[in-house]
């Protein structure tokens, strides 16, 4: 089609022009068109000239857009979701797109093209029988069995449309949406003026859903963003379009969207007190609403080449012995976490035997009698055992199908009575044994971030420990949900303990990639703490002023007496980091201080990260205490004041306190190491991907996840990016936080798909 002028037209309506004349004249040859191009017109009569104004702006696409219809592959169901999710975009967009693989075969498409062909070409007096404007007057041909197949794609079509709507699979075919089907079958002769005309005007289709097979001549195009776009003919594929009635019914279930009461389903839910297994033993068929995913574009992998991945397993026999092999394993572990995220360890001294009697034991659990169960379920995270399911069931966009019990073994550990009896013994044997693997994996780790071994131990990594036993019953649809959705791990690191049935996904290179279950072999994956956790609190280049906003004071005054010789206030005593000063003062009660001046944030992004987080205290309410490891003797805790009329002028060259004016700071009070700062650990040098659980129709899956953290406990420790691994060109990424500030964001969050860490992101 190409736009005239209005002058390339002659006049369309002279005065002696009777259009309605001419139209019934027309229509009663009952040939149509053909009968025209067969009786060898060399000018298209006036009753098919466009007006001009229908035809400005409509041209081919020439190529200047990059968009194209999307072809959607419906043959490969092992990728469900990323179907339903093409079909989404494609409707969403243009409201067009090809299908191949449809299930209707080549041989019937090309036989219902023929049909038509046949009924077009046959004689004129035999074709005239079936001349009617009666719509209700019916062909029968080939389009019997054409039509028939039609319908079984259309039932497909409209359960991925309704997924794509967040719906469950038959919610338009229980609308009837699928219930009628017409037929039309088109010919366009060959035309002497096509810049006259159009074969078909501008036009949205009054239906649900249309299916358009086309030969290969083409001439099909959409409007999509103000552009003519062609639908070029693809061998075999058949083209679908979102008609007039959808478009209404999608907007008219969007407005009745509000009147379901999510709130209260999800309250139901959980008063049984049963999960997700109270639903399939109570014979469900379909997933509740409050399960079905709402399909993102993130959840799906890109349409990369789907590589074969090797994931990566780390045999730790012998770690201890061969100072060689040692050191090969520390390699290993390095650069399965720098990459991966996530490998798998072997020979890790915790007996097969053990294994299996926890998966039992968790087993036993959640199959034992609900009455009983039921004693255990609370969404009180304080308790000592706490069963439930979905800890986020009423912040996250969807429930997963999973059932949890979760108990804290460390650092405080429980009464063995406070453990469910179905598995007590065994989770005080198995959490025992996963600390002390968990204390080899934190020295591998930090020998691999060029660390002494215990540095991330001293820092209190492998201090607490939870245990969260998982249930994934068999579900009847596991296309529209997940067993866990999408999520990195709140925790140092985590061993996982999986059965046999797998289901484990981590987003590896943008691909999602099964991490296959091995007989004996535990998998170990970086959690936030030890992605963020790599930065210092004391810079390398931080210049003191004249005039500090800020004084720290530290204070020893508690600590046992057998060094305090050693705090001299002599200027000897000053230690140098940089330029930073500390100093301690034993002659006056123990206490010393250090000085750090917010002007100096714009200079060092260590410095700033420090100014940011103490400007949030100072405008929030001005004191704060601040636990810190100087990395000097026998200092404790230090107290942040602020007072608008302190003055304090320290020189660089001061050799005793007697240059320093009065310093008047807010009271401040002393604690003994109880708790150090650190950061945010490996500033993303190790990653901790995201992973995710499928649903599935065999089941139950049980996976025990051992996760290193304090978690919700009451602590003051600051966690940032260890100081070793910064220089100018690796700044910061995180901020300092206290793990029970992260957990309970990323509780208030849930598995909503993002990343808790971004939260925490300088």
């Amino acid at each position: 089609m190409v736009a005239t002028s209005a002058t390339a037209v002659p006049p369309l309506f002279p005065s002696s022009y009777d259009r309605a004349s001419e139209l019934q004249a027309f229509d009663d040859t009952k040939a149509g068109v053909k009968g025209l191009v067969d009786a060898g017109v060399q000018k298209i009569p006036q009753i098919f000239v466009r007006p001009p104004e229908s035809l400005d702006g409509v041209k081919p696409d020439t190529g200047r857009s990059e968009f194209r219809v999307p072809v959607v592959d419906l043959g490969d169901e092992t990728h469900h979701r990323e179907i339903v999710e093409k079909v989404r975009r494609a409707s969403e967009t243009c409201g067009f797109f090809q299908v191949v693989n449809h299930g209707i075969p080549v041989e019937v498409m090309e036989e219902m093209l023929q049909g038509l062909r046949r009924f077009y070409g046959q004689d004129a007096e035999v074709k005239k029988q079936y001349y009617t404007r009666d719509v209700t007057r019916k062909v029968v041909d080939i389009q019997i069995e054409y039509s028939d197949q039609v319908m079984k794609l259309g039932f497909s079509l409209f359960g991925l449309l309704s997924e794509a709507l967040g719906l469950k699979p038959s919610h338009l075919t229980d609308m009837e949406c699928a219930n009628g089907l017409l037929f039309l079958g088109h010919c366009y002769p060959a035309c002497p003026e096509p810049e006259l005309t159009l074969g078909a005007s501008k036009h949205t289709d009054d239906g649900f859903l249309t299916v358009l097979l086309q030969d290969r001549i083409g001439g099909l195009q959409i409007f999509h963003q103000n552009q003519w776009i062609d639908v070029p003919p693809v061998p075999g594929a058949l083209v679908i379009n979102i008609g007039d009635l959808l478009q209404a019914k999608r907007k008219t279930m969007a407005a009745t969207e509000t009147s379901y009461d999510r709130a209260s389903e999800l309250k139901a839910f959980d008063d049984t007190k049963t999960g997700v297994k109270g639903l399939v033993d109570a014979g469900i068929s379909q997933v509740p609403r409050i399960f079905i995913q709402p399909l993102d574009q993130s959840e799906e992998p890109s349409e990369a080449s789907r590589r074969k991945f090797s994931f990566p397993t780390i045999d730790l026999a012998g770690i201890r012995k061969d100072p060689v092999l040692h050191k090969e394993i520390v390699e290993k572990v390095r650069e399965a976490s720098e990459t991966w995220g996530f490998f798998q360890v072997v020979n890790h001294g915790i007996a097969t035997s053990v294994l299996d009697e926890m998966t039992d034991g968790a087993r036993r659990f959640f199959e034992q009698d609900d009455e009983v169960k039921k004693q255990w379920y609370t969404r009180d995270n304080t308790k000592p055992v706490v069963y439930n399911s979905n800890f986020d069931l009423y912040s996250a966009p969807a429930a997963n199908w999973r059932d949890t019990f979760y108990c804290s073994m460390a650092p405080k550990h429980p009464i063995a009575e406070e453990l469910p009896e179905t598995c007590r013994e065994i989770l005080m044997a198995y959490s025992k044994q996963v600390r002390e693997l968990g204390s080899s994996l934190f020295e591998l780790l930090a020998e691999g971030l060029g660390l002494e071994p215990d540095h991330l131990k001293n820092m209190d990594c492998n201090e607490g420990l939870a245990v969260l036993c998982h249930y994934y019953p068999e579900c009847p649809q596991p296309e529209l949900t997940w067993g866990t959705s999408k999520h990195a791990d709140n925790a140092f690191i985590t061993v996982l303990l999986q059965d046999q049935v797998g289901g484990l996904q981590i987003l590896h290179e943008n691909q999602w990639v099964d991490v296959p279950p091995l007989p004996g072999a535990l998998v170990v994956n970086i959690g936030d703490y030890l992605q963020a956790k790599t930065v210092s609190l004391f810079p390398s280049s931080l210049d003191l002023s004249d005039h500090p906003e800020v004084i720290v004071k530290i204070d020893d005054s508690d600590q046992s007496t057998s060094k305090k010789s050693d705090n001299s206030c002599s200027g000897s005593n000053i230690r140098r980091e940089s330029s930073y000063e500390f100093w301690k003062d034993g002659e006056n009660g123990g206490g010393g201080g250090f000085n750090f001046p917010p002007a100096a944030a714009a200079e060092d992004p260590s410095s700033r990260l420090i100014s940011q987080f103490l400007s949030r205290q100072r405008d929030s309410g001005g004191e704060m205490s601040l636990d810190v490891d100087l990395e000097m003797d026998e200092i404790d805790q230090v107290k942040v004041s602020f007072e608008p009329d302190i003055v304090e002028k320290r020189r660089k060259d001061s050799s005793s306190d007697d240059e320093m004016d009065e310093v008047r700071p807010q009271q401040y009070h002393t604690r003994r190491r109880s708790s150090n700062i650190s950061f945010l650990i490996s500033n993303d040098k190790y990653i901790s991907a995201e992973h995710r659980v499928l649903a599935n129709h065999i089941g139950p899956r049980i996976s025990v996840a051992c996760f290193f953290t304090t978690g919700v406990l009451p602590t003051s420790k600051l966690y940032a990016p260890i100081k070793e691994l910064l220089s100018e060109d690796k700044l910061p990424n995180y901020r300092a936080i206290t793990l029970k500030e992260y957990v309970e964001h990323y509780v208030a969050k849930g598995l909503d798909g993002t990343s808790a860490l971004s939260h925490f992101r300088i």
